[in-house]
């Protein structure tokens, strides 16, 4: 995961929504970090249960700001409200 920082405060992106979607949490989290975004936070969503196409600690969607779908080369500022949901055990 990449992204460029302008002036400080905006960060032009290198990744997408894809891009993100079904990896592990931690390293979704890491890589938002390294591109220099500093307000983010984590929210699983308890819906594994028996049997289920889910896996532990896989990202199903990311929002950054009030964008559900962004592509690459997208521009926001360092301090964006990012939210990562992910799926986690029901209990």
């Amino acid at each position: 995961m990449k992204a460029l920082l302008f002036n400080g405060k905006k960060i032009h992106i290198d990744f997408s929504t894809n891009d993100l979607l079904n990896k592990e949490i931690n390293s979704v989290l890491n890589g938002l970090k390294e591109a220099g975004f500093n307000n983010y936070k984590s929210l699983a969503i308890k819906d594994i249960y028996t049997d289920t196409n889910y896996y532990v600690g896989h990202v199903q969607q990311v929002i950054i700001g009030s964008d559900q779908n962004f592509t690459k080369g997208k521009v926001y500022d360092y301090d964006t409200k990012i939210l990562i949901k992910y799926h986690s055990f029901n209990k």
